[in-house]
Formats: C-alpha cells, structure tokens, sequence
C-alpha cells in the first residue's frame, strides 16, 4: 500500500502519534492499559491532522517548523504524563496541543468551505486510513520496547551483577521470572514490586522456585501495583 508519496503523512502521523506508540510504555507503571490509551489518541488527532494535511498545503518552513513543534510535544508529554509529578505539565501541554490542532484544523474548515472539490476525493480517504493502517503496524513493536525496557529493569533491580546470587542461579533466575511473566508487561512491573530484597540473596535453585511459586500467587490476584516490598 505505501510508496514514496505517503511519505509526508507517515512523517505527520509519526511526529503527531508514532513516537509517543514507542515511548509510552517504557515507564508506565500500567503499560497494557496505558497502551489502550495512547492508541486511542493519536488516532482521534490523526483523522484532524490528515483532513488538515489533505485540504491544506503550507510552505516547507511552515511545515518544518510545525513538525519539530509537535515531535518536541508528543515526546515531552508522552515522558510526562507517565510521573504523578510532572502529569500537570503533561495536561498543559496536552493543551497547547489542542489549541494548535484547534487553529490549524479551522484553518482547513475555512478552505474546505471555500474549495470543496479539494476534499471530496479517494486520496482523501486513503489519507484518513493511512495512520490508522501504521499505528496497527506499530502497535506490536511498541509494546515489545515496553516489554524489553520493563524486564531490562527488573533484572537490574533483582538480578544485576550488585547483587550476591551466584552465576547460575542469577541465570536461572532470570529464566525462572520470564516463564513466569512471559508477553505480559503488566506481570513484569508488578514483579519488580512483589519480589521481596531477600531474592537479590538467593543461594540456590530451590530458593528462586519457592519466590516464583510465591509470585505466580501474587500475580494471579487484583490487578495492582504496590510498593516494592523490602521484606
């Protein structure tokens, strides 16, 4: 489906949605849930984003400028509203997005309205599917950046090379945790809070089946994340 001509709207939706698809997940304490709500939002933005990219042409400076503003906003909110401190700078932000979405999109309104054989085509129609058609294609990778960055983070904090476990039961233990958390982001956040300090001390094999076994328990009840127990 895609050439070299959609290479403008694939930049537009990666600066308006795409990035902050690759991002969100990383410190979320909730990714499986934060990734519902991130998929949601750049695509309601998208279909404005790409009805203004179809009905209106600006200069390149104008264009360049507009994609730098709006990847410096998707990045900024993306990383802030994922910290209960900096999640007001992410509203406001959010807002300045808006406002910006806001002028540009009646500023297509008004062309609309005076050239509308500018938008009653079927490249229209592509445009409005083609983020649609990309954050599906992203979604995937993603959450496996989530995934990657929330066990890279767990290992660290219970099974870096501070920790007094020895070689095979650190690597047995970091076996042990994957087939116990596998796909599931979720699982793993919550891991890093329900393994005890202790674990970081395991001597041997049975110590790390026992953990598990108690982990598999913890995980298997309400879907929450506690403090990192120190126990």
């Amino acid at each position: 489906m895609w050439d070299w001509s959609d290479l403008k709207s694939t930049i537009m939706w990666a600066a308006y949605g795409g990035i902050v698809i690759v991002f969100q997940g990383i410190q979320d304490p909730n990714p499986n849930r934060g990734f519902n709500d991130t998929i949601k939002e750049p695509l309601k933005l998208m279909v404005f984003v790409e009805l203004l990219n179809s009905a209106y042409v600006f200069s390149f400076f104008t264009e360049l400028t507009l994609l730098v503003v709006f990847i410096f906003l998707g990045g900024m909110i993306a990383m802030a509203e994922n910290k209960p401190e900096t999640a007001r700078v992410g509203r406001v932000l959010s807002f300045v997005q808006g406002v910006l979405v806001f002028a540009l999109l009646a500023a297509a309104v008004i062309r609309f309205f005076r050239e509308p054989e500018r938008l009653l085509v079927w490249s229209t129609l592509y445009d409005l599917a083609l983020p649609v058609f990309l954050t599906l294609f992203l979604v995937p990778f993603g959450y496996a950046v989530a995934l990657y960055a929330a066990y890279e983070t767990l290992f660290l904090a219970k099974l870096g090379e501070h920790v007094s476990m020895p070689s095979r039961v650190r690597n047995y233990a970091r076996l042990r945790i994957f087939l116990t958390c596998r796909f599931n982001a979720n699982s793993v956040r919550r891991a890093q809070a329900f393994l005890p300090s202790r674990f970081r001390w395991a001597p041997d094999k049975a110590t790390v089946d026992a953990e598990m076994f108690r982990l598999r328990k913890e995980l298997a009840g309400p879907e929450a994340l506690p403090q990192e127990n120190d126990a």
